[in-house]
């Protein structure tokens, strides 16, 4: 009776799963693939367009690939940076220059790359959460399809 009582909680709890690993996945419509690329398509973030921030300030890039701690520590590398060239400058300090200069030309580089590779995680993640495959033409094409072969 104890083991009757058992397995009828263990079908209870796992009916529900096992309804749903059962169902298809629906083929056109709000959820089909075509409408979740779309989705992704218009959601993903360019790593061209990460640099291209960068290149207007370091941690812009970041802030815009949606890694704020990251772009926030860029930027304010960068104003350090800024103060400390226009310090060295106004006081005629050689050394505070170099360092400020270092210090953003580190800032550049690494957040363009960080930026980079920040907005290919993003799409990436955002692929998984929208369970795309991995390729668009892993799809199944509708219409004719013509090949030659020579």
């Amino acid at each position: 009776m104890k083991r009757f009582i058992c397995v009828v909680c263990a079908l209870a709890i796992l009916w529900p799963t096992l309804l749903l690993a059962s169902e298809p996945e629906p083929q056109s419509g709000f959820f089909s693939v075509e409408h979740r690329w779309d989705i992704y398509d218009q959601s993903k973030k360019s790593a061209g367009t990460a640099v291209l921030y960068t290149l207007a300030f370091p941690g812009i890039g970041n802030l815009y690939a949606e890694q704020y701690f990251v772009g926030a520590a860029f930027i304010a590398l960068g104003v350090f940076s800024y103060i400390f060239v226009g310090f060295g400058l106004a006081t005629d300090q050689n050394d505070l220059i170099a360092i400020g200069a270092v210090a953003g030309g580190s800032a550049y580089i690494a957040s363009g790359v960080t930026a980079a590779f920040a907005a290919q995680d993003y799409n990436d993640e955002l692929k998984r959460a929208l369970k795309l495959p991995t390729e668009r033409a892993a799809l199944q094409s509708r219409g004719v399809q013509i090949t030659f072969a020579f």
